[in-house]
Parts: structure tokens; sequence; C-alpha cells
């Protein structure tokens, strides 16, 4: 199949920035995804002295591509010396 000279003067005045970058499937500003850091964070707290944070953020790198951090810190046990499991069938005053 072949234009003519008159249906491609067409076309081409039709023709405006937007148009060409769809049909090049390129997204529009609109349907670009936000590019801006996002992430979240939460801590718990338990019995017997069990506590922890955590948290992760997803960071755009230019415009193809980004990184993903993630972090968590906990501490289980009884609330003994320095929150440490200890386990009461390991007592001495358990047996």
């Amino acid at each position: 199949m072949q234009l003519t000279d008159a249906q491609r003067e067409a076309i081409l005045n039709a023709s405006t920035e937007a148009s060409a970058a769809a049909a090049r499937g390129e997204r529009t500003a609109s349907e670009r995804p936000d590019r801006r850091i996002h992430g979240e964070m939460g801590f718990m707290v338990g019995s017997h002295g069990t506590r922890g944070v955590y948290g992760t953020a997803d960071i755009p790198l230019g415009e193809n591509a980004g990184a993903t951090v993630s972090f968590e810190s906990s501490r289980f046990g009884y609330g003994g010396r320095g929150g440490r499991v200890v386990d009461p069938r390991l007592r001495e005053d358990f047996r």
C-alpha cells in the first residue's frame, strides 16, 4: 500500500508530538508512574521484651530504573539480660 502525496501531507499536518509518541507506544506524563520515593515503616512490641522495627523504600533511579532497600531489627526474648532468648528448660532452677 502506498500513500498519495495528498494523504501523506494530511497525516503530517494532523500529527502532533503527543500523537506521534502515542503511536510509538510511549506513555504520556499522566500515565507515567510517580517518580518519588515510596515506602513504609513499622514496629512491633510484644510480651517478654519482644520488640522490633522494620522498613522498606522504593527509590527511582533515572527514568527507567529503581532500587528497593529494606531493613529490620528485632529482639525476641523473655526480658532477661539484653533481651536474650532463654529457654526455661535450660535454667538450673528448672531441673
